[in-house]
């Protein structure tokens, strides 16, 4: 539990933004406002009466916006995504979806920007893994495809056995590192 915890910890949650769908700034947590200062050329959310905000979260909205077709059912799932770094280097990215359409009506109502700090991977030495834990090549193969994020079924595909078989050998991986979950099979992996 110890492990979790510290990926918790380490885990950096998303900032949200909202927007109608003229593109009019309509709200964000104190967080966002921190997170997206510095990021991109900054234009003002609206007549000076709102926080600065760059320009290419506008443009995120307008591109989701332009992308939505009101005749095409189900069209509301599109989302627009676009990475900014700040000054110090620091990546963020930016994903925009619809929000609305509830109570029988498709069309959307609002735009949800999430913006999320972005952490560099780092790189697992799979083969002391493997001794330490005792793994079989084939659980190797599976936590290296879980290191990638890769779901089950993603797995599944990429080493051509079942889904099944991919929570069996995920479940031998979790006994054999004495955790219970898969981000503590990731966290052991630090």
């Amino acid at each position: 539990m110890d492990k979790f915890a510290e990926i918790l910890k380490r885990r950096s949650l998303p900032g949200t933004l909202i927007f109608d769908l003229n593109g009019k700034f309509l709200y964000s947590n104190r967080k966002t406002l921190e997170m997206i200062a510095g990021l991109g050329n900054i234009e003002p959310a609206g007549k000076g009466d709102g926080p600065v905000i760059p320009g290419e979260v506008y443009a995120l909205c307008r591109e989701l916006t332009n992308s939505f077709i009101p005749e095409a059912t189900g069209n509301a799932d599109e989302t627009a995504s676009v990475i900014l770094t700040n000054g110090s280097g620091q990546a963020y990215s930016l994903r925009a979806f619809f929000m609305g359409g509830g109570g029988g009506d498709m069309r959307p109502s609002h735009i949800m920007i999430l913006v999320e700090r972005m952490i560099d991977r780092h790189c697992v030495d799979l083969e002391k893994a493997r001794v330490d834990f005792n793994l079989s090549r084939r659980e190797a193969d599976v936590v290296k495809l879980l290191c990638r994020g890769d779901s089950n079924k993603e797995i599944s595909d990429k080493l051509f056995i079942s889904e099944y078989t991919v929570k069996d050998h995920i479940k031998k991986v979790m006994r054999k590192m004495g955790v219970n979950s898969r981000n503590e099979i990731l966290a052991n992996l630090d």
